[in-house]
């Protein structure tokens, strides 16, 4: 299993394209930061740098931009640093209960033997640095529930996660619930609830007052729009059949020892409310279709820093149910490991798929003006040090939005492709589709892996027509 990590991990740095498109998004906006620009602003001109989920991620990486260059390379790095830290930490809290480094060894393998989700936290998006902001939040807690410190520092590492994705600060809730019910303290749960809503609301009016209201209006409005108008339960179910199928003997474990009454909550405190609140949280959360089940990954260290404690100190009376819960475990990371590599659903960057880029590559790269690029090519502006047209998340329909919504004024696309503004236009959006098709002639169409192998992406490409052709 860690060969098998360590091998993807070292393809996965050496590979220059997009795996999945929020990948250039992350990584412009850093190399924004780095270039001292504001992050929250709105230009005429594309592309329209929205950043849906929080400051912290891109401005973390822009440092090492500096040093390392812009590539895909330096943001990489740092998720792959803080995956390894959920790594540590979650090994550091199964250590504390079972004081077993075999269990130690287990709880490791159970985080990277899961390449098919664990790849989505080793890319430039902000979830490795959330994931491990949220675990560290319950970390902190578990040890210490009482001591000031640690309530504070709780208090940052949640808004911190809050800042890299606003849904890492739902172990505010796990909080709350565990101080309410395991420890009995209403007094203290509801005086939690007071501190971490006013470091919300807080955090909120002092963003909106630095950005002019554009955090909310990036983070919150134009990304609820996207989620809420492809939301889907039928998407939902066959992510949750995932999770079933991966977790299936821990899943039934703890129930199994709840109703046997040898399940003691206050041992697990926070790590178990956090289940409790994560699950039906990003179960809902996964209704999205442009999820994928990294969501799912926010409760998998919670999951297992309980579930090993309850296979290590399973009395010998319940053997009968431990064990085939452990075989059946055995054969799940088994079947799991050969689904993911032998059968080809985890793909493995490689020479031979970045292959597939170089033909549209070299065709940025020999542009002499500006390039149209869309979600998937923005990288190969970024390589070229061309202004991007697109970088992640689309440009119309946010450009629409802004426009029927808030009064804002955009220039005019149609007019730019009209007077040949661009040597090439890769994949034109059905909005210009008719004026390109006018001033410009196709030169090729060409098939590349995209979303981690999972989708085959067309790239229709376009240079402007002589005056001969028109």
């Amino acid at each position: 299993m860690l060969g098998r990590f360590l091998s993807y991990e070292y393809k996965l740095l050496k590979y220059p394209y997009q795996l999945m498109v929020r990948e250039s998004l992350q990584l412009n906006h850093a190399i924004i930061i780095s270039e001292g620009k504001p992050l929250y602003e709105i230009t005429k001109d594309p592309p329209l740098a929205i950043e849906p989920y929080g400051p912290l991620y891109p401005a973390l990486v822009a440092p090492f931009i500096k040093v390392l260059g812009r590539s895909l390379f330096a943001p990489r790095l740092v998720s792959l640093g803080f995956f390894l830290l959920l790594v540590f930490f979650t090994a550091c809290a199964v250590f504390s209960l079972t004081r077993s480094w075999r269990f130690v060894l287990i709880s490791i393998g159970l985080n990277v033997f899961m390449l098919n989700w664990a790849r989505w936290l080793l890319i430039c998006k902000p979830d490795s640095l959330g994931n491990f902001l949220l675990f560290i939040t319950l970390f902190i807690h578990w040890k210490w529930p009482y001591k000031k410190t640690a309530i504070a520092s709780t208090l940052i590492a949640g808004m911190l996660g809050f800042f890299s994705k606003a849904y890492f600060v739902s172990g505010f809730g796990a909080i709350v619930l565990n101080y309410w019910f395991i420890h009995r303290d209403k007094k203290m749960a509801l005086s939690y609830l007071l501190y971490g809503s006013a470091a919300i609301i807080i955090s909120i009016l002092a963003a909106d007052y630095i950005t002019g209201g554009l955090y909310s209006l990036f983070t919150f409005k134009i990304m609820a729009g996207w989620a809420s108008n492809s939301y889907s339960f039928a998407y939902l179910l066959s992510k949750l059949k995932e999770l079933v199928s991966y977790f299936l003997p821990i899943l039934v474990l703890i129930p199994y020892c709840m109703l046997t009454k040898s399940f003691d909550y206050k041992r697990y405190g926070p790590f178990f409310t956090h289940l409790v609140v994560g699950l039906p949280l990003f179960a809902f959360l996964l209704g999205n279709p442009g999820a994928g089940n990294y969501y799912w990954y926010c409760v998998i260290p919670a999951l297992i820093v309980v579930g090993c404690d309850l296979i290590k100190k399973s009395r010998p009376g319940n053997f009968k149910v431990i064990i085939p819960l452990l075989l059946a475990l055995i054969l799940i990371m088994g079947n799991r490991g050969y689904r993911d590599l032998v059968r080809n659903k985890l793909v493995i960057p490689s020479s031979e798929l970045a292959g597939e880029w170089t033909p549209v590559a070299e065709l940025v790269a020999a542009a002499k003006g500006p390039v149209m690029n869309d979600d998937a090519t923005a990288i190969l502006n970024i390589h070229e040090g061309k202004t991007l047209f697109m970088e992640g998340l689309g440009y119309f329909q946010s450009r629409d939005y802004l426009v029927r919504r808030h009064g804002y004024s955009f220039i005019d696309v149609n007019e730019q492709v009209a007077q040949q503004k661009f040597s090439l236009i890769i994949n034109p959006q059905k909005e210009i589709e008719t004026e390109v098709l006018k001033y410009y002639k196709p030169i090729g169409s060409y098939s590349v892996s995209h979303q981690f192998g999972d989708h085959r992406h067309s790239l229709d490409l376009f240079v402007p027509k002589t005056i001969a052709d028109l």
